[in-house]
């Protein structure tokens, strides 16, 4: 009886050989466990919140942080020696600030290149009002530029607007402050001779209720005294973009126009002084 029982207990037993294979087992289950990284986690995260740039640049850090974090998790899990996981998390963040980053920068680029086309188509046709025949006429366009096209009124007709402009008088003052400005009068006496090119963008503004595009362009006409000769001086014309909602019939329809923001005035360029 004593010696069954050594035996079922042997080194050689069946029950012992279980033990061993379950000791076995545990130990392999605890060699293979590997912990996540936090750090890709976090670089996940904040590959998803990066898109929050397109609502305003103050976000762009957000994807700044998520391609630091992710690379950061990157190279700690790949010395890691396979204790660290996560590596797919660490990629899915680089790959969406990469891609936030990159279509913002995109997007605002052609939003920046429109405004700036806008805006020099616009100051072009304003300045054309100045080289046409008879541009004593165009006065009251040149005048209500300041204004986005719904709110000027009785622009077409010269005679009516400058009869208007006598009769109030609150409007005597901005006509004299007009008539005075000596680039006006220059530019009326030149008409068709001054020629107008972009010289370049001294600024571009860019808000959620105003958008402002700051021009210097190069006027230039023959020389009186010599035919093959040309002077030319530079003008500074800042234009505004406005947006309004119009509420017509119940239906809601957005114009958008631009403006001027004052009368354009008389500038040397810094590199030149």
């Amino acid at each position: 009886m004593n010696q069954q029982n050594t035996t079922n207990t042997s080194l050689f037993s069946t029950s012992w050989e279980n033990k061993w294979e379950d000791n076995i087992i545990s130990n392999e289950s605890e060699l293979n466990y590997k912990q996540l990284s936090i750090i890709s986690l976090i670089a996940f995260l904040l590959g998803l919140g990066s898109f929050f740039v397109f609502l305003t640049l103050w976000f762009t850090f957000i994807g700044v942080l998520g391609i630091i974090f992710s690379l950061i998790g990157i190279l700690l899990i790949s010395r890691s020696d396979g204790t660290l996981t996560g590596l797919l998390f660490a990629r899915f963040g680089l790959c969406l600030s990469v891609i936030s980053l990159v279509s913002v920068f995109v997007f605002w680029s052609y939003y920046d290149y429109n405004m700036r086309y806008e805006a020099d188509q616009f100051c072009q046709a304003w300045f054309n009002l100045f080289t046409q025949e008879n541009n004593f006429d165009n006065i009251p366009l040149i005048k209500t530029a300041t204004s986005v096209y719904w709110e000027r009124k009785d622009t077409n007709n010269a005679e009516t607007w400058w009869k208007k402009q006598y009769e109030n008088k609150y409007s005597h003052k901005d006509i004299h402050t007009l008539a005075d400005n000596k680039l006006f009068r220059t530019m009326l006496a030149l008409g068709a001779e001054m020629k107008l090119t972009l010289y370049k963008t001294q600024n571009v503004y860019i808000s959620n209720e105003e958008q402002r595009v700051t021009n210097i362009y190069a006027i230039t006409f023959k020389d009186k005294n010599d035919n093959n000769a040309t002077k030319s001086f530079f003008i500074k014309i800042s234009a505004d973009r406005k947006t309004q909602i119009d509420n017509n019939l119940n239906q809601k329809k957005k114009l958008t126009g631009w403006s001027l923001s004052g009368f354009p005035e008389f500038i040397l360029p810094d590199e030149f002084k």
